[in-house]
């Protein structure tokens, strides 16, 4: 049996409608890993096939209560120039207050002002350094 057989034995795929991947889109492949392991702690692992996926950097997330859930930021080349594009992602965070600064830091941009989600919780949206939108969120502290 094969490693990459092995793994998917393994995995306990989630409910129905859960989200378990995410592709995020990247012309350059190490600045976008190391946006995202320096801001959201992403863990980035070989995948058992990745001779067969070189253009894919597979994630995981810091949480193992998500361990159903991760992705891969996939290189892309962006012949007219165009960045982002994709859906949004919000990821939970401790603190916007520090995400804000953190985010900057590691090249990335802020989009406009935190934004409440009726009483549970607050949003806002950035920019990753390769021009795609993210969401981080919050919950109300009560």
């Amino acid at each position: 049996m094969s490693s990459e057989q092995s793994a998917a034995e393994a995995w306990n795929p989630p409910v129905t409608g859960t989200p378990c991947w995410i592709e995020i889109p990247a012309s350059d492949l190490s600045r976008a890993k190391n946006f995202y392991a320096e801001v959201f702690n992403w863990k980035f692992r070989s995948d058992p096939g990745a001779a067969e996926h070189k253009d894919v950097a597979m994630f995981s997330f810091p949480d193992p209560k998500f361990e159903s859930l991760g992705g891969g930021i996939k290189k892309i080349t962006d012949p007219e120039g165009k960045k982002g594009g994709g859906p949004i992602v919000y990821l939970y965070v401790d603190s916007l207050e520090d995400i804000a600064k953190a985010i900057p830091a590691a090249g990335g941009k802020i989009i406009g002002e935190v934004i409440p989600e009726g009483s549970f919780g607050f949003y806002q949206l950035f920019e990753d350094t390769e021009g795609n939108v993210g969401g981080s969120y919050t919950m109300a502290k009560k």
